[in-house]
């Protein structure tokens, strides 16, 4: 496509069918070249205003009716720039090299017909028809100098024209006169005319020939610089296309590696979010590990009372068994002495003073009342006893229900201990995962972008090439 400015045809429009005012001289207007070098080829320099119209309509007045007929001249100056522009390296021309080339070659071969045809026009000039005639007189001589041949190559300042129109030489006939000497004079001077002409035709037949090959030996040269052209631009159009196709591979390599990336930073948010999930059960895992270490102290110092108990129950125990056995003993003493009173009381009495036995009655009634107290404390301190024997049993056995839940706690800790570091692994090995297929993507998208670019580089070198061989 050409890309021209609505200043470029403005000033060319007749006044009497725009608008008033003032118009956006900067309005780009684009034009298929495919039309435009034929038109170059046919030497067609002007353009209907229907084709602005169609681009712009809203600068046209609302009353024309029909533009059908309306012609201006296509601004070719602008376009020969442009051409010399691009290819001195300028970018913002809107044009491609294959579009540079193409126009190039139709000016080419415009150029290469209008000098052909200038060339041959003084020829034709002294050429003259068979079968007129040429006055005695002396004819005047063509000054027309033929104008030199223009090389095959494309002059920048030149606008390409409609081809000079080739005009036929005319014949000087002299005419009758009414006062010649006689109609043998005429015939003569007659053939003579006839014979200078047909000389001239020979001559100019002469002449055409090889005109005709020079221009048979310029269109063949043409021929064969289009034949190149046409190979030039089929491989434009291929490393275009392949280009083309690439591009799309290479763009979606570089979506998949960004959504690569993308889920490896998803996956380092989840990584993160698990690594301070796993430091808070690690956290409740230490709380756990003190409350058992602490429930195990106190399980320890339960189970250290609950010792100690025994011993006191044991000592307890013996010291109740040691007070039974006095106690029996006591009352076996109490017995014997009741016994031996008995006995006392069956013997004859003995011939004792009063005193004497008034003292006896006295002692055993007060070691009577001694063990009598002793058994009766006996038994008080029994009771207390095996009450504190009870209560320390029931103390013991609470201890050690106490002991069981903290084992049973300490079990369900190491348990879920076991549970979090299953859980680690299992969080670790799937960030090597994704730090692994990470990697990979990486990977693939660098030798992606290698593969690009190196089939860049392959198109640059074949669009070097063939601008080399289309120059």
């Amino acid at each position: 496509m050409l890309t021209l400015t609505l200043g470029d045809f403005l000033d060319r429009i007749p006044a009497e069918l725009l608008e008033d005012g003032e118009h956006d001289r900067s309005i780009p207007l684009t034009f298929d070249l495919a039309p435009l070098s034929e038109s170059i080829w046919r030497g067609d320099t002007q353009i209907p205003v229907t084709d602005i119209f169609q681009r712009v309509p809203n600068i046209f007045r609302a009353d024309v009716m029909n533009l059908s007929d309306d012609v201006i001249r296509f601004p070719w100056n602008k376009v020969l720039t442009l051409i010399a522009e691009t290819r001195a390296g300028a970018t913002t021309t809107g044009l491609t090299p294959s579009g540079v080339e193409m126009l190039s070659l139709k000016l080419m071969a415009r150029n290469l017909v209008k000098a052909t045809l200038v060339a041959a026009a003084p020829r034709l000039r002294n050429a003259a028809p068979a079968g007129t005639a040429k006055s005695d007189k002396a004819a005047p001589a063509p000054t027309a100098a033929a104008s030199p041949a223009k090389p095959l190559a494309l002059v920048a300042s030149e606008t390409p024209a409609t081809p000079p129109e080739v005009v036929e030489p005319t014949a000087h006939l002299a005419p009758l006169s009414a006062s010649a000497p006689g109609l043998a004079q005429l015939k003569a001077e007659h053939k003579s005319q006839l014979a200078a002409l047909a000389a001239e035709r020979d001559q100019a037949v002469a002449q055409i020939d090889p005109l005709r090959k020079e221009l048979a030996t310029h269109l063949e040269q043409l021929d064969s610089e289009r034949r190149v052209s046409a190979e030039v631009c089929e491989r434009l159009n291929l490393l275009e296309k392949g280009r083309g196709e690439i591009d799309p591979t290479v763009e979606t390599l570089k979506a998949a590696c960004d959504a690569a990336v993308a889920r490896a930073a998803e996956f380092g948010v989840e990584h993160d979010a698990a690594i301070s999930r796993i430091g808070d059960i690690m956290a409740e895992r230490d709380d756990a590990i003190v409350r058992a270490e602490k429930l195990s102290a106190d399980a320890d110092a339960a189970v250290a009372l609950a010792t100690e108990l025994s011993a006191q129950r044991d000592a307890t125990a013996a010291s109740v068994t040691q007070l039974t056995v006095e106690r029996d003993d006591a009352i076996a003493r109490a017995e014997k002495l009741r016994t031996d009173a008995d006995a006392a009381a069956d013997l004859p009495p003995v011939a004792v003073s009063a005193p004497e036995s008034e003292r006896l009655i006295v002692e055993h009634e007060r070691q009577l009342a001694a063990l009598a107290a002793e058994r009766d404390q006996a038994v008080a301190a029994i009771d207390p006893l095996r009450q504190d024997l009870a209560r320390h049993l029931e103390q013991a056995a609470a201890e050690r229900r106490v002991a069981a839940e903290v084992r049973e706690q300490l079990s369900l800790l190491e348990k879920a201990q076991g549970e979090i570091d299953r859980t680690i692994e299992a969080l670790k090995a799937e960030r090597d995962a994704e730090l692994a297929r990470a990697a990979k993507f990486s990977v693939e998208r660098d030798e992606s972008v290698a593969r690009a670019e190196k089939l860049g580089a392959d198109a640059d070198a074949a669009f070097a090439l063939a601008t080399e061989l289309t120059a």
